[in-house]
């Protein structure tokens, strides 16, 4: 029985066993995002050591998120180091590499000859009389750590390893010295060197745990929140084990404040916003958020503490204001510091943190702020996808095109506030194309709104961004990026950096309703013991082209899917799949190392032309497993997914998302592995930042061990011409000569002929 039959017979036989299936989502093991920043950590070179010194803050301390203030121990981010010195042991001052001492006290001893040999060389010592013994001057020994080279941790007294005997004659007259040797260890300087970093005073915080994002929060007073969860600053899990281990997860832990000019008649205080869940994993109730103090004398201390079903788990931000208050915590070393208790297997028990503020002169009740901020990024112009291959676009661009960027922000103010709203759009080359100025409004005290319609005000009709007419325009490639900055104004306004978003609208050659995040995976539970499953994705293109394959983005869970087996399908039809049109089986869920890394399963058996018209793409499995495809919770598509079970027929998905899953269409020249990624490939995987760039770029590979040899390097412009080659794999590439604009790099085995070719921005 083929597999098409095999659906038709379960759709009579097995229906009724379709009431005991449903779709689930599944909670994160890993963070995507943090994974791909793993491979940015550069290693030391050598075994040297590194250290960052750290300033000390001056209130006040505000940190909202909306830009990333915590500290990354990425010495490319740094100057040259400006000091270096032993950390692992001094001997009298002096750094050596290895030396010889007793660990026991040695002496000097003095003898008096023997009444027989008393005016010759030959002493018989055995004869002579002990007259006294002096001891050896001591070696101070001072040992150093990497956690601050600059303190010592310990001191430690040694002796030199000679034992001497001196002989006199019996006017007093030194005769001889004689060495014996004590019991000795041999000190070795193992890691001598470490390079000391100047303070990098635009950060707050001393370290990365948290997750900075603007995707988890619901609602956050500001765009961007700190996020405590259970995996590390790696996306990996702190103890990813059997048994869903529990203890203190991140950390986040601010610099070194002055606080020693002030006093407890200061009035101050430090508060913040914080959230349950937002669009994550709820906490449980043996869950909790912690916040705590310390200075260099006191130990981290408890001050306030949120159990996990304190709020519910959909609750708004809920803000919390701390007296600092007691005389010990002012000094110049003060500290305050987050901590989570939580499930340590994964990305779970989320805890959202927005606007930290410590400062003096406030009282109990100034939780408000002269704010007008942005809270969630901005999206797609297009009105359907947030991605669509270049030329499909071309055809009609004003059918694709929104008449406004929706954009929401938040009035953190207690009063009516003014506020203007603008957005701009730049091509590759940075050349302004269109700025539209949006106006400005009235808007009442803690409100959120949204730039269209009358959310805001029911009584001003008027929207804040009037309707307008632009299409983004033919640049002559088959392929386009621009970018879209938008911009509140307000006046006065406490924080800047959440009056503007950027956005990068990218055409090539896919179809996406998805931005590039799951906070989520996504699968169908069968409850019957083997059964046929199926989800199918709805697209709709202007005109006919040749699919070449379909990305998946899969998330790791704790159940490893990678050896199981589904097949590819596409079909066609109107309102759900009616005709099977391809199928490709024994595809196994493939993993990727990071943020939009799409797995790209080609088709390469047969030339798959598809008309202008409705078009669907997903999966059939047929055994019992979820298959996790990464779901996107910020933007909503499920008008277009359907799923089948046991041939119960089409239904809509009831979760508000997107899948993962992209279309690739292949009229599109772009290099061959944008579209198409080979499974079996050997050859490493790169990490190419930062992106855009201005005058360096960094390459670095996701395999430690490749040999840059074994590599050479092209960078492509827009129109494939090639401006630059490195006949090996560099550390960074100098792009200061290139102008601003679109260009590929593309990394080419020497051996093996395998490339990897990636997109890059210059801008500046």
């Amino acid at each position: 029985m083929n597999k098409k039959s095999l659906v038709l017979f379960l759709a009579v036989f097995m229906l009724p066993l379709a009431l005991f299936s449903q779709e689930v989502l599944l909670d994160l093991e890993v963070n995507p995002v943090l994974i791909e920043k793993k491979a940015k950590k550069e290693k030391s070179i050598m075994n040297n050591q590194e250290y960052y010194i750290l300033d000390t803050l001056d209130l006040p301390f505000i940190d909202d998120f909306s830009t990333n203030k915590l500290k990354r121990y990425y010495n490319w981010e740094y100057p040259a180091p400006s000091d270096s010195m032993a950390i692992r042991w001094t001997l009298n001052g002096d750094t050596l590499p290895t030396a010889i001492v007793s660990e026991d006290t040695t002496y000097h001893y003095y003898y008096r000859l023997d009444s027989v040999l008393n005016d010759t060389l030959f002493v018989n010592i055995s004869n002579g009389i002990l007259d006294s013994s002096v001891a050896l001057i001591s070696y101070q020994v001072i040992y150093f750590n990497g956690v601050n080279p600059f303190v010592p941790n310990d001191t430690v007294y040694y002796w030199p390893t000679e034992e001497t005997y001196t002989f006199y004659d019996s006017l007093g007259t030194i005769l001889a010295n004689v060495s014996a040797s004590a019991t000795s260890i041999t000190l070795t300087n193992a890691n001598d060197t470490v390079w000391v970093y100047q303070p990098d005073t635009g950060t707050l915080w001393t370290d990365n745990f948290t997750f900075i994002n603007s995707t988890y929060p619901v609602y956050p007073p500001s765009v961007g929140v700190a996020t405590l969860d259970g995996v590390d600053e790696n996306g990996m899990p702190y103890d990813f084990v059997v048994g869903l281990p529990e203890g203190t997860a991140d950390y986040l832990t601010s610099k070194p404040i002055k606080l020693a000019n002030y006093e407890p008649a200061d009035s101050l205080y430090l508060s913040f916003y914080y959230q349950p869940q937002g669009r994550g994993n709820a906490p449980e109730q043996s869950d909790s958020l912690i916040l705590e103090f310390r200075t260099s004398v006191t130990n981290w201390t408890l001050i306030w503490s949120a159990e996990g079903d304190e709020l519910p788990a959909d609750s708004m931000f809920k803000q919390v204001m701390i007296a600092v208050d007691t005389s010990l915590w002012f000094t110049n070393d003060f500290q305050f510091r987050f901590r989570n208790h939580a499930t340590l297997s994964g990305n779970v028990d989320h805890w959202h943190i927005d606007y930290v503020r410590l400062s003096n002169a406030r009282h109990y009740q100034d939780t408000v702020y002269e704010d007008v901020a942005y809270v969630y990024p901005a999206y797609s112009l297009l009105n359907k996808f947030q991605s669509m291959p270049w030329s499909h676009f071309l055809v009609d661009p004003a059918s694709f095109m929104n008449d406004t960027l929706l954009l929401t922000f938040h009035n953190n103010l207690n009063a009516v506030k003014n506020t203007g709203y603008r957005w701009k759009v730049f091509d590759e080359n940075n050349t302004e194309l269109f700025d539209k100025n949006g106006g400005s409004k009235n808007y009442a005290a803690d409100i959120f709104c949204q730039n269209v319609g009358t959310q805001c005000d029911p009584t001003d009709p008027l929207p804040m961004s009037p309707d307008f007419t632009f299409a983004f325009p033919d640049n002559g490639n088959d392929s386009a990026e621009y970018t879209i900055i938008a911009s509140l104004a307000t006046n006065p306004d406490n924080i800047k950096d959440n009056d503007t978003l950027h956005y990068t609208q990218i055409f090539h050659n896919y179809y996406a309703y998805d931005d590039g995040t799951a906070e989520n995976g996504y699968g169908l539970e069968i409850q019957a013991p083997v059964g046929v499953s199926m989800a199918a994705y709805r697209f709709n293109m202007i005109k006919g082209d040749t699919l070449r394959g379909v990305r998946f983005y899969f998330n790791p869970q704790l159940d490893d899917v990678s050896e199981e087996i589904f097949s590819l399908m596409v079909w066609t039809g109107d309102n759900t799949p009616e005709t099977l049109i391809y199928q490709k089986d024994s595809l196994s869920p493939q993993y990727s190392p990071g943020l939009n890394y799409f797995r790209t399963y080609t088709i390469n058996d047969t030339i798959l032309e598809l008309q202008a018209g409705n078009f669907f793409v997903g999966w059939m499995q047929t055994e019992n497993y979820r298959m996790n495809v990464g779901f996107d919770r910020n933007l909503n598509a499920n008008e277009n997914m359907f799923y089948n079970i046991l041939g119960g027929g089409w239904l809509q998905s009831q979760l508000p998302g997107a899948w993962m899953i992209r279309p690739v269409f292949s009229s599109d020249t772009l290099p061959s592995d944008v579209f198409s990624i080979d499974e079996n490939s050997l050859m490493s995987e790169f990490t190419v930042f930062p992106n855009p760039a201005s005058d360096e770029v960094y390459i670095v590979a996701m395999n430690e061990t490749v040999n840059s040899n074994n590599y050479f390097v092209n960078i492509f412009n827009s129109t494939g011409s090639v401006v630059k080659q490195v006949s090996s794999l560099p550390r960074s590439v100098n792009i200061s000569e290139l102008a601003p604009g679109f260009y590929f790099i593309n990394i080419q085995n020497k051996e093996t002929q395998e490339q990897r070719t990636y997109k890059l921005v210059i801008s500046r």
